[in-house]
This record gives C-alpha cells, structure tokens and sequence, in this order.
C-alpha cells in the first residue's frame, strides 16, 4: 500500500467511526456520501473495521446497516 493510499485509508476509517458516533447507524451509502467517497472505496474499510470488530453490519430492508460497536466507540476515545 502506498503512502497516499495509506493516508486515504486512515482518513476514512476515522471520518467513518466519527460519522457513526455522530449520526448513529446508517447504511454505506450515507456513509460514502459523508466520508465524500464512493461505496466501492469505503467497502474495503468497512469489511476491514467490520473484522476488527468495530462496527457491526445488520441485513435491514434497505440493504446492510452499519452501526458503531462498543469496541468502536472506546477506539474512537483512544484516538481523541
């Protein structure tokens, strides 16, 4: 991974924890609008962060619903 690369994905798994803590649950869509990126390049960060086990992705109607796990917010501590 590149240094730029490597920047990007930083920057979006941040904007992407902090838009859930602000905001609440929401489906990665909203999250790629917030984050000002397209759903293909914030997928990536969500399966990486979904792993990890900082967010959670639930099967709703209108499709996967991202939402801020417990391990989420205390990592979103650390980094303040």
């Amino acid at each position: 991974m590149s240094a730029q690369t490597s920047a990007l994905h930083n920057r979006l798994r941040r904007e992407i924890l902090q838009a859930l803590q602000r905001r609440g649950a929401a489906l990665p869509i909203e999250l790629a609008a917030l984050t000002l990126s397209f759903v293909d390049e914030i997928r990536p960060v969500l399966e990486e962060l979904e792993a990890e086990g900082l967010i959670e992705l639930r099967n709703v109607r209108g499709g996967p619903l991202v939402a801020l796990t417990a391990r989420g917010r205390e990592q979103l501590r650390r980094l303040s």
